[in-house]
């Protein structure tokens, strides 16, 4: 057995096999030792299987190999053999797209002029969905060539090959959205506003990305330069000439029974429907279309069939319909009971910002998602729960200690909260929808919130600097900048306050503190004064003049600074 090095660092691309000694890929950057027996190997580098050249190891241990291959070999007669390969300059100015050159390692050749150090043999490309038909020779003699058959859209003239490939015109300006075309190095999303134009190289293998998933349509390029069509997919696209013209089914959208608008995830159209009226979009066949929420998106996929039909999973039977070009999405009506929180809910959906009272149960008819929340008087809840095809509601696990999903009845029951704010100076309004009771100093309270990152309290002027959070095991919790004066201890918020000093003695004129609980209280100049308050903003009203009005600015820390 002999110890041959095989160096193929000139190459643009080093990675090679040598069938029958293994599947393994090797890499001759660094010109590794192969432990080879007497014999013929073949050195492949190819997609297509076609070897480069052979060689052989003699019985001397050494290498050897036909003179024809003398032009791009050295290392004949010794144990080290040298991979030159000949110059070939890649010529893809003309495309849009990239081109992935079918080697061993896969390598994308991006628009442009390329200088390479090639094998000779046949290669192809890749595209970025499939093949292209384009094949070219490298000789043994350095020389490309390329079949007749693709000499309308490529050149071989030497050591260069030049593809130009074909211009083809999109036509959809039919359709309700944009479309992606699947290309190597190009993502743009080209408008339905007018017609485009894109240089292609042949392949049988071209398609659209939409916002969600692909087109079922796939089209031909010819080698002669033509867009050809499926017959399947001639209800709706034509391919003339070099045009591809796609015009797409109309599908009529029916939600007009949910409690909430849709938005069709589509490329280059946003728009919200409304579910007052039914709606027209048309759309090029896919097996992925949905929908968007306020948050997050629907679980029903539905299908537009390269006949035009519409169809539905039968997961998604029990609220969705396709009938013909029609989609029907009935939905399933839910039951939001949360009586027995302190403050009203608003869900967050498209199109309907109605604030629910606690006062009373509310139904709303929704399509299945993973994704419904509601908002509150600041930010929103911690809980996401979910309406699944069946139309079951259901709860996150770390969320059942406070709400239940019950076939289709959402209870939120929330966790009662002990305020202590009896050391401060003031009364507070806890910022809730439906809820503006201002809360005495006077005496502890309770309420019953549901968990939120997101709960803080009005003042007479503005809000307090604190937001403290309710868990979703009912903890509250204090950020560590308002540590010095909040603590949130198990289910209770206790907040003491910074005890400030106000000395205005040179002001000659007497001020009136703005605050909730503690209005017409004059404070003397003649003397300083103590006042335990949040943090936040706080007026001081003059007596005397309102120019003479003084706003300050209670930090986290017990500062104070001019608001």
């Amino acid at each position: 057995m002999a110890d041959i090095t095989i160096d193929t660092s000139a190459l643009s691309y080093t990675k090679f096999t040598i069938p029958g000694r293994g599947p393994e890929v090797l890499d001759g950057a660094a010109a590794p030792t192969l432990s080879l027996l007497p014999g013929t190997y073949s050195f492949v580098q190819s997609e297509l299987g076609e070897p480069a050249f052979r060689f052989d190891v003699a019985d001397g241990d050494v290498v050897t190999y036909d003179a024809e291959s003398e032009a791009f070999l050295d290392g004949k007669g010794t144990r080290n053999l040298v991979v030159r390969g000949f110059p070939v300059v890649m010529q893809t100015s003309a495309l849009s797209e990239d081109l992935g050159l079918r080697i061993t390692g896969r390598p994308t050749l991006g628009r442009g002029s390329h200088d390479l150090r090639l094998t000779p043999g046949r290669y192809g490309f890749f595209l970025a969905l499939g093949l292209s038909d384009l094949e070219f020779r490298l000789g043994a003699d350095g020389q490309v060539t390329v079949p007749p058959a693709h000499a309308g859209y490529a050149t071989g003239n030497g050591s260069t090959l030049e593809i130009r490939g074909y211009t083809v015109t999109l036509d959809f300006r039919q359709l309700s959205h944009d479309l992606r075309p699947e290309l190597l190095g190009n993502d743009a999303v080209l408008s339905r506003a007018t017609t485009h134009q894109l240089t292609l190289v042949p392949s049988p293998s071209y398609r659209f990305s939409l916002k969600l998933g692909y087109t079922d349509l796939v089209y031909r390029l010819t080698p002669d330069g033509q867009v050809t069509v499926p017959p399947a997919h001639a209800g709706y696209a034509t391919g003339n000439g070099s045009t591809l013209e796609i015009r797409g089914y109309t599908v009529t959208l029916d939600f007009r029974q949910l409690s909430h608008d849709l938005r069709p995830e589509l490329l280059g159209n946003d728009a919200v429907l409304s579910r007052a009226t039914t709606h027209q979009l048309t759309l090029v066949p896919s097996p992925s279309y949905r929908f968007s929420l306020k948050l997050g998106y629907t679980d029903l996929v539905y299908r537009l069939t390269p006949d035009g039909q519409v169809t539905v999973p039968p997961a998604h039977a029990g609220y969705a319909t396709g009938n013909g070009s029609t989609l029907e999405i009935r939905g399933y009506t839910v039951t939001l009971d949360f009586r027995q929180l302190s403050h009203d809910l608003r869900p967050e959906l498209l199109g309907n910002d109605a604030v629910l009272s606690r006062a009373t149960t509310h139904q709303l008819t929704l399509v299945p998602s993973p994704s419904y929340r509601f908002s509150l008087k600041l930010g929103y809840t911690d809980l996401v729960y979910r309406l699944t095809p069946d139309g079951q509601v259901t709860v996150p696990p770390a969320h059942a200690g406070y709400a239940t999903g019950n076939g289709s009845t959402l209870e939120i029951r929330g966790y009662t909260v002990t305020l202590d704010f009896r050391q401060l100076s003031h009364d507070l309004r806890p910022e809730l929808l439906g809820n503006d009771a201002v809360l005495s100093r006077a005496t502890t309270h309770q309420l019953t919130l549901v968990p939120s990152p997101s709960y803080r309290f009005s003042l007479k002027l503005g809000y307090t600097d604190l937001v403290y959070r309710l868990t979703p095991d009912g903890q509250v919790t204090v950020p560590p900048a308002h540590a010095g004066y909040a603590t949130g201890n198990g289910s209770t918020l206790e907040i003491r306050g910074n005890t400030i000093t106000l000395d205005f003695h040179g002001q000659h004129h007497d001020l009136v503190p703005d605050l909730l609980g503690h209005q017409n209280v004059v404070l003397p100049h003649t003397q300083p004064h103590q006042l335990t308050l949040v943090a936040g903003s706080f007026l001081l009203r003059s007596k005397r003049d309102s120019l003479c009005d003084v706003h300050i600015a209670v930090r986290p820390d017990g500062s104070i600074q001019p608001a």
